[in-house]
């Protein structure tokens, strides 16, 4: 088996695979079997996920970044303690919030101390993807402002961010009927400015508010392409990591009634550093200015949109 695989890698160099399907494609192959091994979006990679790898590679590179997506363990944290005593395993493996590229920084020997004590192996600090406001506010509340511009303008290229303020009633646990025809309104001025639909995401932080917007656009779509769009152009922030568009809408939710929540949202600025850093040109929140606003890490954007 590994013969005929690295006959395979004559033609083709470089393969791709999830980390879903490693235990059946590589279950044959033994240590030191596969010559590098790149793992990307290593932030939300559990590191037990990634352990078949790592003993099955003779070069392991992380490629990810802590301060965006965590990785989802379903198995509660006191199972994970009991596992991990069980086996001897340290809890710095286990525990939910580990990441395979936490890991790999806290193993690499170049890097540097965050604040917080915590150490990043090697930081790629210039950013080439987002213009203004999008850096500013992923640098204030995920990068102690170390990051650089690398990214250049062209004048009349840059389209203005906003925050939307819209108050309404939730009708579906977050969902909040009126934020889907802001969006829509929005949508159909970039439409009219030249934008083009392809080029715009509208992403949440709630499952109940991509439904309840997905429900709201496809019914203004009048189907074809409009229908196809919104099926991969609005989810949650989760599944749109590594992704980017041009325009981005940042659709928090949420009413009074369900204000934990979005207190839940931002608790870490994980998720607001993604939802932003998604947008190259143009950067969205729609919601309650007021409730939401003085919220911890989205105060920062509140602070610089319009």
């Amino acid at each position: 088996m590994t013969a005929a695989f690295q006959i395979m890698q004559l033609l083709v160099p470089v393969m791709s695979t999830t980390l879903a399907s490693v235990q059946s494609m590589f279950k044959q192959f033994g240590a030191n079997t596969l010559d590098n091994v790149f793992v990307d979006e290593a932030g939300q990679a559990t590191p037990s996920s990634v352990a078949g790898l790592i003993w099955r590679a003779r070069h392991f590179t992380a490629v990810g970044d802590p301060a965006q997506i965590e990785p989802v363990v379903t198995t509660g944290e006191a199972a994970l303690r009991m596992i991990a005593q069980a086996y001897d395993v340290d809890a710095k493996y286990t525990i939910p919030t580990s990441s395979a590229q936490q890991l790999a920084d806290n193993a690499s020997v170049y890097g540097t101390v965050r604040q917080d004590g915590s150490w990043i192996g090697m930081p790629l600090w210039v950013h080439r993807r987002c213009a203004s406001p999008m850096f500013e506010i992923a640098n204030e509340i995920s990068y102690e402002n170390r990051m650089v511009q690398g990214k250049l303008t062209k004048k009349g290229d840059q389209l203005t961010s906003q925050w939307l303020d819209s108050k309404g009633t939730t009708s579906q646990r977050q969902f909040v009927p009126v934020h889907a025809k802001v969006v829509a309104d929005q949508i159909k001025t970039l439409l009219e400015s030249g934008v083009k639909l392809d080029d715009i995401f509208v992403i949440s932080p709630f499952r109940a508010v991509v439904a309840g917007m997905k429900r709201a656009l496809r019914g203004q779509s009048g189907g074809g392409d409009g229908a196809k769009w919104v099926d991969s152009h609005i989810g949650t922030v989760h599944t749109f990591q590594g992704k980017e568009a041009d325009v981005v809408f940042f659709v928090i939710g949420t009413d009074a009634t369900s204000d934990g929540s979005a207190n839940w949202a931002f608790q870490k600025p994980n998720l607001l550093n993604v939802a932003a850093t998604r947008a190259k040109k143009a950067f969205y929140v729609v919601g309650d200015r007021k409730r939401i606003g003085p919220k911890k890490y989205i105060t920062v954007a509140d602070r610089l949109l319009s």
